[in-house]
């Protein structure tokens, strides 16, 4: 019999009127024009028989047929052609109703062979109607240049595919029965699939799968079959004792035979509809079970892991799909138990690819029964490792024996351990393996179930062992899936795995080096700096490879560890940023830039914030407050402040964007704030009131880094001192507005909630903060700071100790002589990392206090390092205000003058910082100013100040002394 083997056919190209070369012709017999001129279809066989089977092997012969049709006639009603039509032959063609047969390139050479290719036609010609008619255009570019698409018409669009537009996959033989079964599967679907179908091409691609669902039905058929020949045979073969015990056996052995061969035709699809087509079949036998549907999942998951690929099809078939995802998933919580650990990481794996996130009840099985194969692996190796340990206690007695025993001991040993396994038959089978621990970690993550810790340090303990088998996507694939649950594993397991990555660093590709950096950012694990530079290194010889995604987190991963690379790999990877800034999402750019701004060190060029502004300012409508509030941030830690336009729409469009939600997080209106009043931008009265409104509504969000910073912009933004130089020129809506006592209140509860996790530079910025704001709290919170300060002394470093003095000076609070002993103690084995001004606000508050050091080695300390600072810096050492600080200080606190050279450098200093006074008497009244005091507050009336008074005078060259 005669069986058709594969054809095709494509919409014809007409030659557009433009030259082309010669050996450039376009072959118009091998296509097929939907106008009223003729069909074109090619047919390809081999020894002389045509089929349609599922492979398609190759043909040697091919076959050009034409067809001429009318406009309106049916495409079918010609192609079935009878024995006894006209037959036209000649050397080169032959013209058989309507069809004519290139000879040269079917191999037809007389008359005999080309009247048997006429038969073998009309045979096949009948069986067209089964397959589909496909049109596409050559692939050709030079084709694709000189041609046109002509555009089918109606009749004939419409009759291809009433011509059924499927593939040739089974033998065109088929009985009655099996067709109306395909029939009524297609019209009546199970399983919950929806009947309704609303556009072509889903309706196309249901046809095209016609002859699909029909094999996996014959296969059906062939498979109970079997069944039923193999108990007939078992039954013949064996007495009826047996036939029981038989029976089972027999059972198990066909139940994976049947898998295997399920699991085999799943392998080779192509298409979701035929993995449809199959569960559709093989969902009302007992054949369905555990594996069949993990290797169905999964090969979904190959054939639509891009989510590209989901988003091309048509609204019906995505309908559709989705509903069969939801019906696998449902099918396979019954069959959980039965999942082997390398189909649990199949199905992990496919649920994450197939972003399948509404099958919690799928996962929690997996998990459980994952954790009892985890527990299952433990045992394993521990037993394992109870027989090496007792293996090695034999070989060590054998040693200490002798030559002879040895031999009897050591071949007793390899005959009852043989290998360490327990029941002596091996190596203990390894229940996992590297790709499952990498499939189920990745697809956890990116499912974001967390399992419980115990689960996750077994899954650890299990693969510890076999990180050195481990790829490189694996290797990356685990600890990312561990960074994404926010789980760290044991040092132990660390190591080793940075000993394994740092082991293969050259196979891991870009994107593997870049996930290995979040990772560790994530899990806030900083390797030793041998090893990242290793890693960087790898980065740096790629990183013309890098993508914005993966661009994006390696800057982000590095800004988490707090590791700055080398400056050429610093201008390696801004370069790389400043080429694909154009293809930066929103999102990206502002992450990209914040990770940059997060390292103190990093400082791009000019030219990369320039053309981070340019190809930033159509995208900042798309960016939410915490992206907007992230960018200006940044550019205040850069000190960089953008062209006036883009800057006030990047302000405006955060307070719209603070408007429209009702809460935020901490650091976005912290940050924010902190930006503005850094850079001396002119916040507007607007900003203020949308700006406190919300930052009352998160006050529970506010971490101590956030309240610290928070209270510092308030103080910078309102502060009422005069020095120009420390004022922001606000707008007349902003001088008029004071700050929000609610939300100071707000603040100063929330800060003595946090007040044990504040760090040493953190707590002294709130209170100074609040000075300057001049905004006393109660005597309870003050003495509740001070008790909290008094335990944080230790970790105070430069100006913390005089800002801190300073600021509860300012303040008023109560303090009694113990605890300014304490502090000055403390105070004094820190001069060396205090500067001039930190020494002159540290003496200011102690003369607010009256509180006056008696130990000679704290003032030792301090004219020693004052001297160092003299001479270091001169002049520049200290402004106008740490000078009038310093003098008028040490005259409230010293009866006995300072040595003389040391007056001399502070002299000579003070001459060089300030214009010289009128009078001589203007040196205290001018002193006073610049250190902030009133006018009617007292000068001391020591005689060394006024001798330091009388010198300075002398030194300006006043005609008179003052005594």
């Amino acid at each position: 019999m005669f069986r058709v083997h594969k054809w095709r056919c494509s919409c014809a190209l007409e030659r557009k009127a433009i030259r082309r070369a010669p050996h450039r012709s376009l072959r118009r017999e091998q296509t097929l024009q939907f106008k009223p001129v003729r069909h074109s279809i090619l047919l390809e066989n081999k020894d002389n028989v045509l089929q349609p089977t599922g492979s398609y092997p190759s043909s040697p012969a091919p076959i050009t047929l034409r067809l001429n049709v009318d406009n309106d006639s049916h495409p079918s009603s010609s192609l079935a052609a009878s024995s006894d039509s006209v037959l036209e032959s000649s050397a080169n063609t032959t013209v058989y109703n309507g069809w004519l047969f290139n000879n040269k390139a079917a191999g037809i050479l007389d008359l005999s062979t080309r009247k048997k290719y006429s038969h073998l036609l009309s045979v096949a010609t009948s069986k067209l109607p089964l397959y589909d008619i496909r049109a596409s255009n050559g692939r050709n570019p030079n084709l694709r240049k000189n041609t046109k698409l002509i555009e089918p018409c109606l009749t004939a669009r419409q009759a291809a595919i009433e011509a059924s537009r499927r593939r040739p996959r089974l033998e065109s033989a088929r009985d009655e029965e099996l067709e109306q079964t395909v029939t009524v599967l297609l019209q009546q679907p199970g399983q919950g699939y929806s009947k309704i179908v609303d556009d072509d091409s889903w309706q196309q691609k249901l046809r095209s799968q016609h002859s699909h669902l029909s094999y996996m039905l014959q296969l059906q058929q062939q498979l109970q079959t079997q069944i039923q020949l193999r108990k007939q045979h078992l039954g013949r073969s064996i007495s009826l004792q047996k036939i029981v015990k038989a029976e089972l056996n027999m059972e198990s052995e066909q139940k994976k035979d049947i898998e295997q061969q399920l699991i085999y035709q799943i392998g080779i699809m192509d298409d979701w509809v035929q993995c449809r087509n199959l569960h559709e079949v093989f969902s009302a036998t007992d054949h369905l079970r555990g594996p069949v549907v993990a290797a169905l999942l999964k090969r979904l998951a190959v054939l639509l892991a891009s989510p590209k690929d989901r988003m091309g099809m048509s609204p019906a078939e995505g309908r559709e799909f989705l509903i069969f995802t939801r019906t696998l998933a449902d099918a396979a919580v019954p069959v959980v138990s039965e999942l082997t650990a390398q189909h649990v990481g199949w199905v992990m794996y496919s649920l994450a690819c197939l972003e399948m996130t509404e099958s919690q009840e799928l996962v929690q099985d997996l998990l459980h029964h994952s954790g009892e194969l985890l527990i299952q692996q433990l045992e394993l190796l521990s037993g394992a490792a109870a027989a090496g340990r007792r293996e090695l206690e034999i070989s060590s007695d054998v040693q200490i024996a002798g030559t002879a025993g040895s031999r009897r001991r050591s071949g007793s040993l390899k005959a009852g351990s043989n290998g360490g396994s327990p029941s002596g038959q091996g190596a203990p089978e390894a229940l996992f393996v590297a790709s499952d621990y990498a499939s189920i970690m990745w697809g956890l993550g990116t499912l974001k179930q967390r399992p419980s810790p115990a689960w996750l340090d077994a899954l650890c303990s299990c693969c510890v062992s076999r990180l050195d088998v481990f790829q490189a996507s694996q290797l990356w694939g685990v600890l990312w899936g561990f960074a994404r649950l926010g789980h760290v594993p044991q040092k132990v397991w660390m190591e080793r795995w940075l000993m394994c990555a740092e082991r293969i660093f050259r196979e891991f590709d870009i994107e593997g080096l870049c996930h290995v950096i979040w990772s560790l950012g994530a899990l806030r694990y900083v390797p030793e700096k041998v090893w990242l530079r290793a890693c960087i290194g790898q980065v740096q010889s790629k990183y013309r490879s890098l993508f914005p995604q993966q661009m994006t987190q390696l800057l982000e991963g590095l800004a988490a560890i707090g590791y700055k690379p080398r400056e050429e790999v610093c201008m390696s990877l801004q370069a790389q940023s400043r080429r694909q800034l154009h293809a930066f999402s929103a999102e990206q750019q502002a992450v990209s830039l914040r990770a940059m701004a997060m390292h103190s060190k990093w400082q791009p060029q000019r030219q990369f914030l320039y053309d981070f502004v340019t190809h930033s300012q159509p995208k900042l409508n798309s960016m939410t407050a915490f992206q907007l509030s992230s960018v200006i941030w940044s550019f205040a830690c850069f000190k960089y402040l953008p062209d006036g336009s883009y800057t006030q729409s990047l302000v405006n469009l955060l307070t719209a964007r603070l408007e429209e939600s009702g809460s935020h997080s901490g650091p976005c209106l912290s940050q924010a704030v902190w930006a503005i009043a850094t850079l001396g931008l002119k916040p507007s009265y607007r900003f203020l009131q949308v700006w406190s409104l919300k930052s009352r509504q998160s006050l529970h969000k506010f971490t101590p880094q956030c309240l610290s910073h928070t209270l510092w912009s308030m103080a910078r933004l309102y502060n009422r001192m005069e020095d120009a130089k420390e004022n922001i020129k606000l707008s007349r809506a902003a001088r008029k507005s004071k700050p929000d006592v609610q939300l100071l209140e707000g603040l100063l509860l929330r800060c003595s909630q946090e007040l044990s996790s504040f760090s040493g530079m953190e707590i002294t910025t709130v209170i100074s903060s609040l000075a300057d704001l001049q905004y006393r709290p109660s005597d309870e919170w003050l003495i509740s700071y001070v008790q909290e300060t008094e335990r944080r002394l230790p970790t105070l470093q430069n100006q913390d100790y005089g800002l801190t003095i300073a600021s509860l000076s300012t303040l008023a609070a109560p303090l009694d002589a113990r605890w300014l002993q304490v502090f000055v103690k403390e105070a004094g084995r820190k001069w060396w990392s205090m500067d001039l001004d930190g020494m002159a606000l540290l003496l200011h508050g102690l003369a607010q206090y009256n509180f006056c050091p008696d130990s000679r080695e704290w003032w030792a300390g301090f004219w020693q390092e004052s001297e160092a600072r003299w001479e270091k810096r001169g002049s520049e050492a200290a402004g106008q205000r740490t000078l009038a600080v310093l003098s008028l200080s040490l005259g409230d606190l010293l009866t006995t003058a300072p040595s003389k050279v040391w007056q001399r450098n502070l002299r000579r200093a003070i001459r060089l910082s300030f214009p010289k006074p009128r009078t001589s008497a203007d040196i205290p009244v001018m002193l006073m100013q610049a250190a902030g005091r009133d006018e009617d507050e007292p000068i001391s009336e020591v005689p060394w100040l006024k001798t330091f008074f009388a010198e300075l005078a002398t030194d300006w060259r006043f005609p008179m002394v003052l005594h």
